[in-house]
């Protein structure tokens, strides 16, 4: 399986905001499998199982699957709004809504899932010579958040520069609408956990800055350098099993049942943490 996901920039500078961060996992999975020279039609079929994510991700399996039926039914809904052609010709229809995939099957017996991507979309993902974009997967299969995913890419094509957005354009590039309305709250939602994921997991450093009209801020802006070696991105860190973690917090005088019954919850958020 290649290691790289292509798009066109059109895709990438369409508006979406992923339902969730294993929806965009999931996308990514598929994309992994397609090269900028496939030849695609809309009856390809692509699976993705549990076991692929939790390696692609980091993840412990038992967490791929437990994420994998509800990010298919995120996929099977997910659209994008669209103002270009794959080559760059502006639409005749100033924005344009697509569907990512026509079909979305789960099969919960192999803990894997089948998608079938919508005509429309594939001149965005295959058959691709010119304006777009490459990148390696393992880059972004392990961020946490979905933000991070996209600020990435919309970072890309802009090493040694900065990339300067209207609050409004990065709302809209991000399908935000009116969530996070004040400033300060986007930057502690979007911007920073974003801004974390990159500069841990990535090839190129971000910092981030502003600009204002008075005591407004009008513009976010996004300082792009690459790194000189970023083959191996930082590893994650190796979670503990639930007996180690049981050991770890138990209470003195209290039971290995007791201790187990009593921390199953917050082991279960230690490991999506």
């Amino acid at each position: 399986m290649p290691e790289d996901i292509v798009k066109s920039n059109a895709l990438i500078e369409a508006s979406y905001r992923p339902d969730s961060l294993w929806q965009m996992r999931l996308l990514l999975a598929c994309l992994v499998q397609i090269k900028a020279t496939d030849k695609l039609d809309d009856k390809q079929v692509f699976s993705v199982t549990a076991n692929e994510l939790a390696d692609m991700t980091g993840q412990a399996a038992r967490t791929a699957y437990r994420h994998l039926k509800r990010a298919a039914d995120e996929l099977a809904g997910m659209s994008i709004i669209v103002k270009e052609h794959p080559d760059g010709r502006m639409r005749r229809a100033n924005r344009q809504r697509l569907n990512v995939v026509q079909r979305c099957g789960y099969y919960e017996g192999e803990g894997r899932v089948e998608i079938e991507f919508t005509r429309v979309i594939l001149p965005y993902i295959s058959e691709l010579k010119t304006r777009f974009t490459q990148y390696q997967a393992k880059y972004v299969m392990p961020m946490r958040s979905s933000y991070g995913i996209r600020l990435y890419e919309l970072c890309l094509q802009w090493f040694g520069d900065a990339r300067e957005f209207e609050v409004d354009e990065f709302r809209e590039l991000l399908g935000l609408g009116n969530k996070y309305p004040k400033i300060e709250v986007l930057k502690r939602k979007v911007i920073r956990p974003a801004l974390k994921d990159i500069n841990t997991h990535t090839e190129i450093r971000v910092s981030f800055g502003q600009r204002k009209a008075g005591r407004t801020i009008t513009h976010l802006q996004f300082q792009i350098t690459r790194i000189a070696d970023k083959s191996n991105p930082p590893a994650l860190a190796k979670k503990m099993s639930f007996d180690d973690y049981v050991k770890k917090n138990s209470n003195p005088g209290e039971s290995w049942d007791q201790a187990k019954e009593r921390l199953t919850v917050s082991y279960r958020k230690y490991v999506e943490s």
